[in-house]
């Protein structure tokens, strides 16, 4: 039976943006991303490195086209708002490609709320807004070349970056130890 993540008064989370992957520890990883891109996000929940209580953006939910005034700002904020109501720590958001620009939109809308801001793990970013809340860790595949300051390149091909055991070890040590090098 699967355990449903629970908020911090001890409910289970009501989060209709959102598709648990795991809940092994007592904050919330948010990741990011396009579903003809990537389903990579569920092998770093599937591991044993990671202490996290991880949520996937729903797919369904990044399907639904924006109405008139509807901005991606008004998006990141409804999302995070989901999140930051059950009380938990969000302590990194994560995101992938594409995904780059919702996840740092994320970030910024959880700090803008008040709160910690998150670190920020993108990889492979294709599209990125520099975040208003501190510098991204880019991590990179061989194929993609970093134009940023903060950045790691893998010898991992693009379409191995998020099922590769190495990155997702290094992944899990940067969570562990994301107070170092989220700002």
């Amino acid at each position: 039976m699967a355990r449903m993540a629970m908020a911090a008064g001890g409910q289970p989370l009501a989060l209709p943006s959102w598709h648990q992957l795991c809940d092994r520890g007592p904050d919330l990883v948010l990741c990011l991303d396009f579903p003809k891109l990537s389903t990579g996000f569920a092998t770093l929940a599937s591991s044993s490195f990671v202490d996290a209580c991880i949520l996937h953006i729903r797919q369904s939910v990044l399907g639904q086209r924006l109405g008139s005034g509807d901005r991606l700002d008004t998006r990141a904020r409804h999302w995070a708002r989901e999140v930051l109501e059950t009380g938990r720590v969000v302590s990194a958001v994560l995101g992938h490609r594409a995904g780059s620009a919702l996840a740092t939109a994320v970030a910024d809308a959880i700090a803008e709320a008040g709160r910690t801001p998150p670190a920020v793990v993108l990889f492979d970013a294709t599209t990125v807004t520099g975040t208003r809340t501190g510098t991204p860790l880019f991590l990179s595949s061989r194929d993609h070349e970093p134009d940023h300051e903060r950045s790691i390149s893998l010898d991992v091909e693009r379409d191995e970056l998020l099922n590769d055991p190495e990155v997702i070890k290094l992944v899990a040590d940067l969570l562990k130890a994301e107070q170092s090098w989220s700002s």
